[in-house]
């Protein structure tokens, strides 16, 4: 590592920017999961397969056939240079999803459109974001740091989502759904101000191996495989739970677009006190203890 590249980052202050930068950014991904999106599209009438196909087939398909080509180029022409074309993507999105409530007989069209170059965006911060921070952080204080992140961000999806329910309680006309629309593509347009402002740590290491040898040799770990596939199961099994139950919300008990917004706020309540419990600790903990039973 460059000694006076180093001496010259104020660790604190470039801390202080990883969370604002990540509370603002997390706010538009959570408003495409937390039931504002799936409402917005039932708001112009899609169908449940045209929502399960525009929320989460398309995306997850995104995430699993470039987020590790995207990954590889971050190491190649730097992880900044890569995270800073979500700021322009993200905003693009968002004004896509917004003019789509202009454009009613092309609604499905345009939103899939708007929701396919959000996901383009996300995965250009999230295939590096980790590296990126990891430099900045004393080692003796990563886990501390990573609770206050997840907490910080978390809190702050938990306080929009109640305002948003708030919002719909008192009148679900089509201009509740564009102000906060606008909102949400303000807050990615200020995120991209606190993630210029993230220094990138160059470090001196050896040249990367080709992405195809990389492949390779992670192909002859087993242990290494064997975790995957049971990150694979789970995130198979749960990535579209949020947007089925949503569907039943709204189809079976006929919810309002602020009783799906209140549901949500209970879940991401939940998954944050559970944060702090230790559930997820503890799951993680028997996972890596079961790999050493694994043939």
């Amino acid at each position: 590592m460059n000694k006076s590249h180093k001496d010259s980052i104020d660790f604190p202050l470039a801390r202080k920017n990883i969370i604002w930068c990540q509370c603002l950014g997390m706010l538009p991904l959570m408003f495409l999961i937390n039931g504002f999106m799936l409402n917005y599209c039932k708001k112009f009438g899609l169908s449940d397969s045209d929502v399960m196909l525009s929320l989460t087939v398309l995306p997850n398909i995104l995430m699993v056939l470039l987020i590790l080509p995207v990954a590889n180029l971050s190491d190649k022409f730097g992880k900044k240079k890569i995270g800073n074309l979500t700021n322009i993507l993200c905003p693009i999105a968002y004004l896509i999803i917004l003019s789509a409530s202009y454009f009613k007989e092309h609604f499905l069209l345009i939103i899939s459109t708007g929701l396919i170059v959000y996901q383009l965006g996300h995965i250009f911060t999230v295939s590096n974001w980790f590296a990126l921070m990891e430099p900045l952080i004393e080692k003796g204080k990563r886990g501390r740091f990573l609770a206050v992140l997840r907490t910080s961000w978390q809190v702050i999806a938990l306080i929009a989502t109640m305002l948003s329910s708030w919002a719909f309680s008192l009148s679900d006309d089509s201009n509740i759904y564009r102000s906060i629309i606008i909102i949400l593509t303000l807050f990615c347009l200020i995120r991209a101000i606190f993630y210029g402002r993230i220094p990138e740590v160059k470090t001196s290491r050896e040249k990367a191996n080709k992405f195809s040898d990389a492949c390779k040799h992670l192909l002859h770990n087993k242990k290494y495989i064997y975790f995957c596939i049971f990150c694979f199961l789970i995130a198979f099994l749960g990535s579209s739970l949020a947007t089925t139950l949503n569907l039943y919300q709204i189809g079976a008990l006929n919810f309002s677009e602020s009783n799906v917004l209140t549901i949500s706020y209970i879940n991401m309540t939940g998954a944050t006190a559970g944060f702090w419990l230790g559930v997820g600790s503890a799951i993680n903990t028997l996972t890596i203890a079961s790999l050493r039973y694994l043939p």
